[in-house]
Parts: structure tokens; sequence; C-alpha cells
């Protein structure tokens, strides 16, 4: 019997099937932290849209149902203003503050963050109009109040974050004549 019938593989055919194995587990691994990479990355947007959708939510919510307190304002409202200050449907004030990144709610003394945690506010704003309050200046000025709120959001993943710029435009439905 000669040495060639023996089965077996040579030491060369060896590190071929080696590596053909080797270049596709790395395609294989490249494909799948790829896949990894765009999850997160869909996990950042979806945590930044539910954030914003819900802050946009909450604070409409409360424009629509209350009434801007221009009295809190001592005067002409500034424009652009961190501080939304509101008289809700049964009386209270409320009132709604950005400040060190962060978005609270105040009502009867209570105050609550409306950001979550995973998120940065990197701009928050109200533009107020009218600035005076239309119903106690002139007679003669009929219009309606409303606030636009402009927000930048984004995730704190420091190496892709999702961010998202949104504004909206709210009308009080307080209107006493």
């Amino acid at each position: 019997m000669s040495q060639r019938s023996l089965a077996g593989f040579t030491i060369v055919e060896a590190l071929v099937a080696t590596a053909v194995f080797a270049l596709a587990m790395t395609a294989i691994v490249g494909v799948f932290l790829a896949v990894l990479r765009v999850n997160e990355r869909a996990r950042q947007v979806r945590l930044v849209e539910q954030n914003a959708r819900y802050i946009t939510e909450f604070i409409s919510r409360e424009i629509r149902n209350g009434r801007i307190d221009y009295d809190a304002y001592g005067g002409a409202i500034p424009n652009p203003t961190n501080t939304l200050r509101l008289v809700d449907k049964d009386g209270n004030s409320a009132s709604f503050q950005f400040s060190n990144g962060d978005v609270t709610y105040t009502r009867a003394g209570q105050t609550s963050q409306l950001d979550s945690q995973g998120i940065n506010i990197g701009n928050f704003r109200f533009f107020i109009a009218p600035v005076v309050d239309p119903f106690g200046v002139s007679p003669g000025l009929i219009e309606q109040p409303m606030v636009t709120l402009v927000l930048e959001i984004s995730s704190e993943n420091s190496r892709d974050p999702a961010t998202m710029i949104v504004q909206t435009t709210v009308s009080t439905r307080f209107y006493p004549r």
C-alpha cells in the first residue's frame, strides 16, 4: 500500500480550510456588529421620539386646558423665555421651567421632571403671543393667546447620539369675551 492511499488532509489543505473559515467568520461577525449598531441607533431614536412626544403633548394639554398667567410675568413677556406660567381650569398656578438641561413642571407646590434618564435637553424655549394680556389691556385688541414651543432633544449616547428638534404651536381655549 502506498502512502498516497491513506485518508487525511495535508497541511496545505488544512491551512486553506482554516483561512476560508476565518474569512467567513470575519464577514459574519462584521454583519452581526453592524446589525447591533443599527439596533442601538434605532433604540436611541425611539427614546428621543418618545420623550419629545411626551413633553410636547403634556405641555400642549396644559396650555389648551389653562390660560397664560400674564400677571405672573409682571408686564410684557420676554420672547423667547424658558419659563411658561399658566393658570389651570381650577384657578391654580402652574409653570414649566427649563433649567440646567431639565424640564420641570410645578403645580400646587409639587415639582416633577418631564424628561427621563438618558435624554439631554439642549434647547427649550417658549415664544408667547401676544406678549401682553389681550383681555385686560385694550378692548380693541382681540388676539387668541398662543405659545410656540421649540425643543432640541438628544440621547446621551456619546458615540452616536440621536438628535431631534421639535416645534409646535398651541393656542389656549380660554377666551372670556
